[in-house]
């Protein structure tokens, strides 16, 4: 920490810049993270990539707040599921005609595979939050959801941090398929010129 703060203080001040804005990216994604995990829609990665793809030399700093906000709302998505969506249960198998059978059923595959389902949703679109929220329902010891999350997770972005620091950005934005700016608008005006 020390090291770190030294050269943040030693480095040349930037037009406009402060030693603060150096955190910002991070605190960006950190909070993406936990908002993601709780209520916000869409892919988790959503900020993580593209200020990694941005700012490569960031990508492992980026991964660890990316990953450390995604537990903190998956914990509080888990305390949710445990709370409040228990009590509310019985009054919502009833309604959508689930039997205490099947529901018993989920529950024990639940308990007994519920951490490949936590590892699998990372690599998969499933959604945190409902995952979250589902393996505190139905009785999956934290200590192994956020274990299973945490580990898989952190697999995945460091993953992708990893490969923009190892064959760069543009390799890694390529193969996601994602374009630059300058792309899109150099093909828009390639558009109009064949046009005309």
């Amino acid at each position: 920490v020390q090291r770190h703060r030294q050269r943040i203080e030693s480095a040349p001040p930037r037009h406009g810049a402060t030693r603060h804005t150096v955190f910002a990216p991070r605190n960006a994604v950190f909070g993406y993270g936990v908002l993601q995990s709780l209520i916000v829609p869409g892919l988790s990665d959503g900020l993580f990539l593209p200020l990694s793809l941005a700012q490569p030399r960031e990508a492992y700093r980026l991964a660890l707040a990316a990953g450390l906000g995604t537990l903190v709302g998956a914990t509080v998505s888990y305390w949710a599921g445990g709370n409040v969506l228990v009590s509310l249960m019985e009054s919502y198998c009833r309604y959508f005609g689930i039997n205490p059978e099947a529901l018993a059923r989920a529950e024990g595959l639940l308990t007994r595979y519920g951490w490949l389902l936590v590892v699998g949703s990372t690599f998969s679109p499933i959604s945190t939050k409902l995952l979250s929220v589902s393996a505190a329902a139905f009785g999956m010891p934290y200590a192994v959801f956020i274990a299973a999350l945490g580990l898989s997770r952190f697999a995945r972005v460091y993953l992708f941090a990893w490969a923009i620091r190892k064959f760069g950005a543009t390799v890694v934005r390529e193969a996601l398929g994602l374009r630059t700016e300058r792309e899109q608008l150099s093909d828009s005006v390639d558009q109009r010129s064949g046009q005309a």
